[in-house]
């Protein structure tokens, strides 16, 4: 029966550095990826928060039969009820993506289930990719659109 020396077991260095450089370059080259999509669910979270919160808005208008404004202003989501200094409902948007309005107009909600109609559009600044939220002008109907 032969016995192992100690010698012989075990890693190199050499083998050890090798291993480290290939992760390295795979890590490397996997990262932008998963950065990318890192912000384009932030993206699609923000639309998601932002399509609700317009359908929360249509419903607030309803049940207390008040009219209500749905506003983009930067970074963010404004809703107000009409004649109220104080928002009432106000959506950030996640990092490197930018809310804008149709036109820069706010969207209104009335009592009677209605809107004025508008579009928002949420972008993803480093690719320009975005989704459109579409608020229908007579029922107040709020769609997402695909990713852009």
């Amino acid at each position: 029966m032969r016995c192992r020396s100690s010698r012989n077991s075990g890693f190199t260095l050499l083998e050890i550095i090798f291993v480290l450089i290939i992760f390295s370059l795979t890590v490397a080259l996997a990262a932008p990826s998963v950065v990318s999509g890192l912000g384009k669910a932030g993206l699609k979270s923000t639309t998601r928060k932002m399509a609700s919160t317009l359908e929360y808005t249509k419903n607030m208008a309803l049940r207390e039969r008040s009219v209500y404004y749905a506003e983009a202003l930067g970074d963010r989501l404004i809703v107000k009820e009409l004649g109220a200094e104080v928002s009432s409902r106000e959506i950030k948007a996640a990092t490197d993506t930018e809310v804008t309005s149709k036109g820069g107009a706010a969207i209104a909600f009335y009592p009677g289930g209605g809107s004025n109609g508008g579009l928002f559009k949420v972008r993803y600044l480093k690719d320009d990719s975005y989704y459109t939220i579409k608020v229908d002008a007579p029922t107040g109907k709020v769609k997402v659109s695909t990713l852009k």
